[in-house]
């Protein structure tokens, strides 16, 4: 189409306002009523009458609705072979647009004042039959006058239709505001609008989508199945009542969601009139640096830190004969803007992986390239306080063979493999945890409180065994941090961390019939300084490291190993300094192993 022309005769095309996938938008000057309008000029060629049928009748029903709230639509047509809709000509911009500008969310109380007013023209539209089918802020447009007009209603669908715009098997929407049972092919009912506003009102709130993903089965898996990070959770400012209402518009079973649009439009105003305070939130901040340590191949190691501006750093050690020869310190990639408050890694047969806890929310960063949030469809209390993840299983080829733990902000711990949570606050408030793998093979799971430890493991991939306390004799000290690692099947090296600096060891055997037995806790010999993280994975066949970081900033590596695996005879080395980011590219620290 080119300005100049003129469409069915009538409306003169001037400029063009917009284009998108499915058509053009032009100021058009209707020649027959001299005044402006808006013309939608379809890209696709009709191809059959039944479909221009179809289209006619479900615009026709959109032309009905007089709303304020409502873009009118005046007249339908086709030239050249492509249908065009005719609506009033508004002033002023798209939502998309406005949200572009305020990546972080619109302000609370206009993202209120925009939502109740487009609650009330669906709520108008659905008692003429009508629904939308595609909201989204492209859809919504904020006049100069800062009034809210819903858009595109020409797509609509008329609930009373025996057929749609579309042919079957085929749907119209953005996949990023698509209700699950529209991916499930199952009839439209005004209900998919709802969750739409659900998605519209969450990207007001917070600036980001409830749902992302980098491909479309991704993206649909989620929608499907996750339960959305709830906004108050993401933004501080977010009353929690409204927090609570954009959360139940996402709600996966219609039912589950508000009665109608009346009824969200009732609740955003009066919240909107309430003054209602959100809760604040304070995200943990650990003391001392944060480690991570894995290994993907026999005789290397990769240590994960935080510095202290906040940047996850990586560095690398390969075993020699008689030493460990470090890599030097590198940023993991992506850098991430957000606060780290706590840092666990694995490997898989494709590599490191990395999980943190970043603003309170726990993220997966499996391939170097993005970070991923790993909440699935578990309604756990933010902000998370730690994460745990084993290694992948011998033949996995990436982390989603392997549960993810992390414990949120009752203490509870949630997996990615249970809709439910693994405790109750009532039993324990677990602080911090730690996770590896029997043999490799099947995950345990080491859970903290400030004075006890507990176990939870799992056998031949479908045994689970329940919560068992390990005796350990605080003495009055509280634990900080713990670390475990499995150098042989039916057996893990569990390390606690007091927070008097000291590091104590016991070893965990699988007996018969699920019995766990362990040996008596020994406090290890210390690196200089005062200790105040510690990691550990397995190293090789027989050895497993242990990291520790210090209250100077240092880190220190050492070697624990089982020197006869049916006994159980441990060994230790001496404790050995990693080398700062500043130090040489390669540092060689001695390696040869000393009696405990």
């Amino acid at each position: 189409m080119e300005s100049g022309a003129e469409l069915a005769g009538r409306y003169r095309l001037e400029s063009l306002l917009g284009r998108g996938g499915v058509g053009e938008v032009w100021r058009c000057r209707d020649l027959r009523l001299n005044r402006e309008v808006a013309v939608k000029v379809l890209l696709a060629a009709v191809p059959d009458p039944d479909d221009e049928r179809r289209f006619r009748r479900e615009a026709e029903c959109a032309a009905r609705l007089h709303h304020p709230g409502i873009a009118a639509v005046f007249d339908v047509g086709q030239h050249d072979g492509r249908m065009f809709i005719v609506t009033e000509l508004l002033h002023g911009q798209d939502l998309a647009r406005l949200l572009s500008g305020h990546p972080g969310g619109l302000p609370v109380s206009q993202a209120l004042a925009i939502g109740a007013e487009i609650a009330d023209a669906l709520a108008y539209a659905h008692g003429e039959g009508i629904v939308h089918r595609n909201l989204k802020p492209l859809n919504i447009f904020i006049q100069d006058n800062g009034a809210v007009k819903v858009s595109d209603f020409g797509i609509a669908r008329d609930l009373n239709a025996t057929s749609s715009i579309t042919g079957t098997g085929q749907f119209l929407g953005t996949p990023a505001y698509i209700s699950p049972e529209q991916w499930a092919g199952e009839p439209v009912t005004h209900s998919v609008d709802l969750y739409a506003l659900g998605c519209t009102l969450y990207e007001l709130l917070t600036g980001q989508l409830p749902f992302q993903g980098t491909s479309l089965p991704a993206l649909i898996h989620r929608h499907l199945t996750e339960v959305p990070v709830p906004p108050h959770d993401r933004r501080l400012q977010v009353p929690a009542a409204l927090s609570d209402l954009v959360v139940a518009l996402l709600a996966k079973v219609p039912e589950n969601r508000p009665l109608n649009a009346a009824a969200v439009a009732a609740a955003l105003t009066q919240i909107r009139g309430s003054g209602h305070q959100s809760r604040p939130r304070t995200v943990p901040v650990p003391s001392g640096t944060l480690l991570a340590c894995t290994s993907s191949t026999a005789g290397v190691i990769d240590i994960h830190a935080v510095n202290a501006d906040g940047r996850i750093r990586r560095c690398a050690g390969t075993a020699s004969e008689s030493a460990l020869l470090w890599h030097g310190w590198g940023d993991l990639p992506p850098w991430t803007a957000g606060k780290v408050t706590a840092l666990a890694s694995g490997s898989s047969g494709r590599g490191v992986y990395v999980t943190a806890v970043i603003d309170g929310i726990p993220c997966m960063n499996e391939s170097l390239t993005e970070w991923r949030e790993l909440l699935g469809a578990c309604p756990l209390r933010l902000p998370v306080t730690d994460v745990a993840i084993p290694s992948a299983p011998r033949g996995a080829d990436n982390f989603d063979s392997v549960p993810v733990y992390v414990v949120d902000d009752d203490g509870v711990i949630w997996s990615s493999r249970a809709a439910t949570p693994l405790n109750t606050p009532t039993a324990g408030q677990f602080n911090v945890i730690a996770s590896c793998t029997w043999g490799r093979t099947d995950p345990v799971l080491l859970a903290a409180t400030a004075d006890t430890v507990q176990c939870r493991y799992w056998w031949a991939g479908m045994r689970e065994f329940r919560w068992r306390h390990l005796p350990l004799d605080a003495a009055g000290r509280s634990i900080t941090d713990i670390a475990c690692l499995s150098l042989a099947a039916k057996r893990i090296e569990a390390f606690v961390l007091y927070d008097d600096g000291g590091i104590w060891h016991s070893s965990l055997r699988l007996a018969q019939e699920g019995m766990l037995d362990w040996s008596t806790w020994g406090r290890l010999p210390l690196p200089p300084g005062h200790v105040t993280a510690i990691a550990a994975c397995q190293f090789d066949l027989r050895d497993g490291a242990i990291i520790a970081a210090t209250s100077d900033g240092e880190i220190h590596f050492a070697v624990h190993g089982i020197e006869v695996i049916k006994t159980g005879i441990s060994r230790w080395s001496q404790w050995s300094r990693v080398p700062e980011p500043s130090a040489s590219l390669l540092d060689a620290s001695p390696r040869s192993p000393v009696p405990r």
